[in-house]
């Protein structure tokens, strides 16, 4: 139960959740972040203040791997991150959730050959640039297949009672 001492702990600017709140899909999605949001009063970690949060460039060599469903860190999360890393790559794993590294290790071993070599890489040797084009952008997990619908939908069942 620790975990929410250190995923409230810095929390998020007002800026931030105002951006977060106004997207269109929490009509349909709800408080994605409920989980902050209703322990970040209680938790004894201590608040920060905003310009602490101000992001600042980095030019530390780094590889993102981020799944684009990820309900549990929304992929705009990192594609805001990765405009302040001015050495960083981000490889998406397409229909890849919050495990999507995982997914990804296991799925393919060329590409993972490739991020593991990066880990090993002397970049004051070698240029970031020409090795991130080695780098895949992204990888595809297989499609989602769904049993036919047999009759009709819920939808179609209670949109016809109104």
């Amino acid at each position: 139960m620790t975990n929410p001492l250190f995923n409230n702990s810095l929390g998020v600017s007002a800026a931030r959740e105002a951006e977060i709140n106004s997207r269109p899909a929490k009509r349909w999605l709800g408080d994605v972040n409920k989980h902050y949001t209703w322990t970040r009063d209680v938790c004894p970690a201590p608040k920060v203040f905003d310009d602490f949060r101000i992001p600042k460039k980095h030019a530390i060599p780094i590889v993102l791997i981020q799944g684009d469903m990820d309900t549990n860190t929304p992929y705009g999360n990192v594609e805001f991150l990765i405009k302040h890393l001015e050495k960083g790559h981000l490889l998406t794993v397409k229909r890849g959730f919050h495990n999507a590294k995982r997914a990804f290790i296991f799925a393919d071993r060329e590409g993972t050959n490739s991020v593991y070599e990066f880990m090993n890489v002397d970049f004051n040797k070698t240029n970031f640039e020409t090795f991130k084009s080695t780098l895949p952008d992204e990888y595809a997990l297989p499609e989602f297949k769904f049993w036919p619908i047999n009759g009709e939908s819920l939808f179609e069942k209670y949109a016809r009672e109104d």
